[in-house]
């Protein structure tokens, strides 16, 4: 019965390693866009593109 209760708790463990990570990586998912177009403007910007002219 011990037994079970220590995997029980080693599985919690995993589970909430996992869940960080995923987390991790949609968050960098969702920021990806936005340094995409930052680059992009970045880059504009470096040749002489300036979007207001």
């Amino acid at each position: 019965m011990a037994g079970a209760l220590a995997q029980r708790g080693e599985f919690a463990a995993i589970r909430e390693c996992c869940a960080a990570e995923i987390t991790e990586c949609v968050v960098l998912i969702l920021k990806l866009p936005a340094v995409v177009l930052l680059t992009h403007q970045l880059a504009r910007r470096i040749a002489g593109e300036d979007e207001n002219s």
